[in-house]
């Protein structure tokens, strides 16, 4: 017998579990007898928090929520013109808890007025996960 897993939106095959293993999707199996398969699932995307919109005071911090079973963030911050200004990568036992991540990168510290975009990829045992939709934001 095959399976497939179909994710809803919002989230990705991981591996199966039970009388199933691995991380091919779809998965055949032999029917024996009963059988009792699980397809773990998990978050593509984290959402982005802050900052956002127009900023008057910013500390530098950046707020997401984060993905189950990701080890560790990778941070993108660009001008508005997609100029790349900083990436880096952030370990969640110093960034996260639970799901509540927050970061403030100091390397931004002269940051200059203007128009600009951020985004996180998550990772973990599972590999890469999916970038973030870019969240906006002005200090004016």
């Amino acid at each position: 017998m095959k399976l497939t897993a179909v994710p809803n939106a919002g989230y990705a095959f991981s591996n199966w579990g039970g009388d199933a293993s691995g991380s091919t999707n779809p998965v055949s199996i032999t029917m024996t007898g009963n059988k009792s398969v699980t397809a773990n699932l998990r978050e593509i995307t984290s959402t982005l928090i802050s900052p956002a919109n127009t900023v008057n005071s910013w500390d530098k911090s950046f707020h997401w929520t984060g993905v189950t079973g990701a080890t560790r963030y990778y941070l993108e911050f660009q001008k508005a013109d997609g100029t790349l200004v900083l990436r880096k990568w952030y370990y969640t036992n110093t960034s996260c808890t639970g799901l509540d991540c927050a970061v403030t990168a100091t390397e931004l510290a002269g940051i200059a007025n203007g128009d600009y975009k951020w985004h996180i990829l998550d990772y973990g045992v599972y590999g890469y996960g999916s970038w973030a939709p870019y969240k906006n934001f002005t200090l004016p």
